[in-house]
């Protein structure tokens, strides 16, 4: 008996195709019984990102008074215009607001779920079948998502707004009627064995007022020349500095030393005027970009980091803490929801103020080189992690 291929493989298709469509209609039947996003899940996140608007809204007033109390006096004395410093306070304050992060995190946590717990909403669903575990889910997605946004606004909008800011304030207001406007002493290590030191930085200008250039030799024990000009200026078309009015000393290994004048000399500088400016800002205005380009910078020419490197950590560490924060805050909210917003605000602050004591000194400790940068930054959330876990878990064992 002769089988035709044609009928074998038109048997096989019509099989297979009816098992996919049975097992998909058994997915999808599963699925509307146990939906991976169930209403709950909604509606715990929906109370959550609403309470993250009215706490991110009232810090954001809370950041433009601050600013505003801190500069006014320098408004005052220079006579600032009151348009351009109204635009650096507002420019300023959401640098505020993201070091507060954590504690607006966990005051909007507080806030939602102790509604909900002292509406006894949350002992509905649990007595529905949810348990404590189940709910933290869709808050752990939540905060997940805040971080990974929190992270990029940082990035590509706060960092870029406090930028602007110090320089509406250092460019604009402070040297309001000067004739030459720049960041003055700028100081930066750079590549080659190069130390430079410059009295004015014109970042508009992209000229160097006052330049103190020192070479040293290989060894790195003694300098090999020194450079000093009046004003160096950038050429974007070649990519050299062009040095007016200045003396250069060649010292020989012999400790010889040969000076010579010029009027106007081009020179190979490898660090450019986007480097001289991030130097000269404060770390306020440093993207997680930024300070990871100064890091590698300062390394490559022989230095210690240590400025710019619990900065740059901390900015790396800081959006895990908002994960930590909100699911802590959850846990003080089971704990004293139905106390009062009073209470759960209490403890709140309180945890609020340990957390930043606890970073600020382990940062401090950073900064004197008496503690590694990445341990530093990463201790709080270590702490308060462990913290959070615990107390989760023992709710979980009691509901």
């Amino acid at each position: 008996m002769k089988i035709d291929h044609r009928t074998i493989v038109q048997f096989i298709q019509n099989n297979l195709g009816r098992r996919m469509w049975d097992w998909l209609q058994k997915q999808l039947e599963q699925q509307d019984r146990y939906p991976l996003v169930r209403v709950a899940d909604r509606y715990l996140i929906g109370e959550f990102l609403k309470a993250i608007i009215v706490v991110v809204s009232l810090c954001y007033v809370m950041g433009v008074v601050i600013v505003l109390f801190d500069e006014i006096d320098t408004f005052l004395e220079f006579g600032a215009n009151v348009l351009i410093a109204a635009q650096m306070v507002l420019l300023s304050a959401p640098y505020r607001l993201a070091e507060a992060a954590p504690l607006v995190m966990l005051l909007a946590s507080v806030f939602s779920m102790g509604r909900l717990v002292h509406a006894r909403e949350m002992d509905a669903m649990i007595v529905g079948g949810y348990r404590l575990a189940r709910l933290i889910w869709p808050m752990f997605y939540c905060s997940a998502v805040c971080a990974a946004a929190f992270f990029l606004t940082c990035e590509y909008v706060i960092t870029p707004a406090s930028a602007r800011a110090e320089n509406l304030l250092d460019l604009h207001i402070k040297q309001k009627g000067k004739g030459t406007v720049g960041r003055d002493s700028v100081w930066m290590l750079g590549q080659h064995g190069k130390k430079y030191f410059v009295q004015s930085f014109q970042p508009s200008e992209s000229r160097l007022l006052g330049v103190d250039i020192i070479e040293m030799a290989r060894d790195g024990n003694r300098p090999a020349k020194r450079i000093k000009a009046a004003t160096a200026e950038w050429d974007a078309s070649s990519g050299i500095w062009r040095m007016r009015d200045g003396m250069e000393w060649i010292f020989s290994d012999s400790g010889e030393r040969r000076m010579e004048l010029f009027a106007e000399r081009s020179y190979l500088i490898e660090e450019t005027p986007h480097d001289f400016l991030l130097v000269s800002q404060d770390e306020a205005g440093l993207s997680h970009a930024d300070l990871k380009h100064l890091v590698r910078m300062v390394r490559r020419a022989g230095g210690d980091p240590i400025v710019y490197l619990p900065h740059l950590r901390l900015r790396e560490a800081l959006p895990f803490s908002l994960i930590i924060m909100s699911l802590l805050g959850m846990g003080i909210a089971f704990c004293t929801g139905r106390g009062g917003y009073v209470v759960g605000l209490g403890i709140s602050l309180l945890v609020g103020l340990v957390y930043y004591g606890v970073l600020l000194f382990c940062l401090g400790l950073a900064g004197k080189g008496l503690l590694a940068a990445g341990l530093a930054a990463w201790i709080p959330n270590l702490i308060f992690g462990a913290g959070t876990f615990g107390l989760l878990y023992h709710l979980d064992r009691g509901t």
